[in-house]
């Protein structure tokens, strides 16, 4: 393991410290900020509750605080065919979320922001939506990978 991925890991896991320190629930403003950046995605999620949501969130944040992703190959795999072929989630969608949770830490982290989190928070996100990319059902029937 490289001295940067660590590093990128600490400043994951301290910038979400800070945040439920500072920020309490941050899954309405999460989510009012997704439905702002991704048209469509509040009427795909009309009928999933708080806890649902609420859930989907810290799974996120699991991901976020997951360092290689190789070791979520299945999981991947699974949801990102369950959304796009059961609910029709298109992939902007996974990033619009992720960015959203990243922009609401950010805004109520505040001054205790530092560069260190933004370097961190850019270099996770864009490996979570590399793997979201190469597991999404689309991409591996591009890639001539469909079990089907």
């Amino acid at each position: 393991m490289s001295i940067q991925a660590v590093s990128v890991q600490d400043q994951i896991i301290a910038s979400l410290e800070i945040a439920a320190e500072k920020c309490g629930d941050i899954s309405p403003a999460v989510y009012e900020r997704y439905f702002e950046k991704s048209p469509g995605s509040e009427e795909l999620m009309v009928q999933i509750d708080h806890l649902v949501r609420g859930k989907m969130l810290d799974e996120i944040m699991r991901l976020l605080m997951t360092e290689d992703y190789s070791m979520e190959d299945e999981y991947l795999t699974f949801e990102m065919k369950t959304h796009e072929e059961a609910y029709s989630v298109i992939k902007s969608m996974y990033g619009s979320l992720l960015h959203s949770v990243w922009e609401i830490l950010r805004e109520g982290i505040g001054g205790e922001w530092t560069d260190g989190f933004e370097y961190a928070w850019d270099k996770r996100i864009q490996a979570l939506e590399l793997a979201i990319e190469n597991h999404s059902p689309s991409h591996q029937i591009m890639l001539g990978e469909s079990n089907e």
